[in-house]
């Protein structure tokens, strides 16, 4: 019973990493012919999305986080508090997205979302933003 589970979970992989190498390769372009972002499929099932929050409230961080850990998809890999932890701790981990507080101090959620995007530009930022200013949202995209 052992070897046919084995057997069907190798020729599940098999199928997954081949139907992987095919998205991969039609995701290169769009129907312009425009070349898009490339990166992994965050929508692989077998695959939680992995975050970091970056907020200065230690108390709004553990909150997100126990209702991210909630989740069966998604998967917190790190906190950060500050601009310079954040750099630091998205480069060590890597996540799939990041939860930036646009209100950080220097350096501030717009310059730490910018420097993210430009080191790491397959990993996605979602910022939170108390106000409605939308300049400061369009100068963090």
């Amino acid at each position: 019973m052992k070897v046919k589970e084995e057997n069907v979970a190798k020729a599940q992989a098999d199928a997954a990493a081949e139907a992987e190498a095919t998205k991969a390769e039609a995701a290169k372009t769009d129907e312009s012919g425009k070349e898009r972002r490339t990166g992994r499929d965050r929508r692989v099932p077998t695959e939680k999305t992995r975050i970091v929050i970056v907020d200065t409230h230690t108390l709004f961080r553990r909150g997100v986080r126990n209702i991210l850990d909630l989740e069966p998809d998604m998967t917190v890999v790190g906190e950060a508090g500050s601009g310079r932890e954040a750099i630091s701790v998205v480069e060590e981990l890597t996540p799939d997205v990041v939860l930036m507080d646009l209100t950080l101090p220097a350096p501030n959620g717009i310059e730490t979302t910018q420097r993210i995007k430009r080191e790491l530009p397959h990993t996605g930022v979602i910022v939170l933003a108390g106000g409605d200013d939308e300049d400061q949202l369009f100068d963090a995209i």
